[in-house]
């Protein structure tokens, strides 16, 4: 038994390495697929962006329902990783009695890093904070301690929330912490003086003993374990963008017109791979990922000013596109038919080859449109059009010889 209680009390560190362990080989797929690279182009676009707001910010604009937006949801979600499986509540139940310090330790690590992303919020949102007309600015730390105390009330209230015994008393108490999570932010941010953060104070601790008295269970096994699987389906679903994950599969879409834009195939041998690929590229999320990058090229043509610049945000976008395309290889690498079907290695690699291509002439057709509404001169678009088409094409013949070279079945 004493042996049983000491490996309860290690056993988060080891959920912990085995779960990092088990999603580290996903994490390749996603820097390959140049999502990094669009996060950072997406953080510096909306900083320019969220600039050139803040400069042409009107006396009437409604800063203080803004920063409800962010900070509101920001505060209530309280998402609490536990790391608990099914079999858990026949291996670990005799032992529910010690359960409730590696609840704990599981609170706690869940607070530090969601404190950390409350703490950036706030760092983003204060530039608009002291632009409100109708607000009387305070001291950063001090909004920024009541928030990160409002966070921790919410993860405490999440704990509580899980372990009752009624779903609709779970419910109730899951929307009432909404309206508290509004109502705290809203008088914080628009009183300044300290009877008001005293009532935000009584408040918490008013809502949090009424939660204290209602009925729990003392680990309440099936919803940890449900809200544990819902955690994970997120992740794998994240990974499902990049690649194909048995845990979770690849979500599809139709999108009919996508399909028919890539052309009627003939049902010939040789299209086979063809066929395969431009459906599976129109049809998962590697089409929105390069949607999305071409819509942040957009945002950036039309945002900056100067030829080099704009052709320098057109290249690197048609280059990001060609990278999140890459992993299209990846896609039914897995699948039984595919490695005993009488088909030539040189049509999938052909395919494959077409089916990126296409997809990156048509962002480049995309780019091309935007810096001609922005008033580029016929210069930079004819230099942008030569760009648009040689460097997919350079870039799919360098795919075309990397995946001639390699072992596909082997793989």
């Amino acid at each position: 038994m004493n042996k049983l209680i000491e490996e309860v009390s290690e056993l988060l560190s080891k959920r912990i390495r085995s779960y990092r362990k088990e999603i580290l080989p996903y994490w390749s797929y996603v820097l390959r697929s140049g999502f990094p690279g669009f996060v950072i182009l997406l953080l510096v676009v909306g900083s320019i962006l969220y600039a050139r707001t803040l400069e042409q910010l009107t006396p009437n604009f409604p800063v203080l329902t803004v920063i409800l937006l962010l900070l509101v949801p920001a505060l209530h979600i309280s998402p609490i990783r536990t790391y608990l499986k099914e079999a858990d509540t026949v291996f670990i139940l005799p032992l529910e009695w010690k359960m409730s310090a590696y609840l704990r330790r599981c609170l706690l690590r869940s607070g530090v890093m969601q404190s950390v992303v409350i703490t950036l919020v706030w760092i983003v949102a204060y530039p608009l904070y002291m632009k409100g007309a109708e607000i009387v600015p305070q001291p950063f730390w001090v909004i920024c301690i009541f928030l990160l105390g409002i966070k921790w009330a919410n993860l405490w209230s999440s704990s509580l929330e899980i372990n009752m015994t009624e779903p609709r008393t779970r419910g109730f108490y899951w929307g009432l912490r909404w309206i508290i999570t509004g109502m705290t932010v809203y008088v914080l941010i628009a009183y300044e003086d300290w009877l008001t953060k005293g009532f935000i104070v009584l408040v918490w601790v008013t809502f949090i003993t009424a939660l204290n008295f209602s009925k729990h269970y003392k680990v309440h096994w099936t919803a940890l374990v449900e809200r544990e699987k819902r955690h994970r389906a997120g992740h794998y679903m994240f990974f499902g963008w990049f690649t194909d994950v048995p845990e979770f599969p690849a979500q599809i879409r139709k999108r009919a017109w996508l399909t028919s834009w890539f052309g009627r195939t003939l049902f010939r041998h040789d299209n086979t791979y063809h066929f395969l690929y431009t459906r599976t590229l129109a049809r998962t999320e590697l089409f929105a990922m390069a949607s999305k990058l071409t819509l942040v090229g957009m945002l950036a043509i039309f945002l900056f000013d100067g030829t080099w610049t704009r052709l320098f945000f057109y290249t690197v976008i048609l280059l990001f596109v060609g990278i999140q395309l890459s992993s299209l290889d990846q896609h039914h690498r897995f699948v039984f038919w595919s490695h005993i079907y009488p088909l030539q290695e040189e049509y999938r690699v052909k395919a494959l080859r077409n089916s990126i291509l296409k997809m990156q002439w048509l962002s480049a057709l995309i780019l091309l449109c935007s810096l001609g509404v922005s008033g580029s001169s016929l210069a930079e678009i004819g230099v942008a059009l030569a760009v648009g088409f040689t460097l997919p094409w350079m870039y799919a013949k360098k795919l075309e010889k990397k995946w001639a070279q390699d072992d596909f079945w082997e793989k």
